[in-house]
């Protein structure tokens, strides 16, 4: 019975500490940043990084021998994937 009042009491307590004002003030934003402002505006085209005149296409071949039936790593049972089991 007591953890029963306890838990109904929280949720009493939570429910009476949200503040609908804070609710309403909220304003839609196209990004979201940790500290200060976002670093791209709502209309950029690409990031600093990245080479807009890239050129495009190519192929890449990856190899490996054998099969697979586990991409879990860690796991003892099954055959993990061959390039999960180098380590760098």
């Amino acid at each position: 019975m007591r953890i029963l009042a306890t838990t109904f009491s929280f949720f009493v307590l939570t429910a009476l500490s949200i503040d609908p004002a804070a609710a309403q003030s909220t304003k839609p934003a196209h990004a979201l940043a940790m500290h200060g402002t976002a670093k791209y505006g709502p209309d950029f085209k690409h990031l600093d990084y990245v080479n807009p005149n890239a050129p495009k296409g190519g192929d890449i071949r990856l190899s490996a021998i054998g099969t697979y039936d586990n991409f879990n790593p860690y796991t003892l049972k099954g055959v993990p994937v061959p390039a999960m089991c180098l380590s760098p």
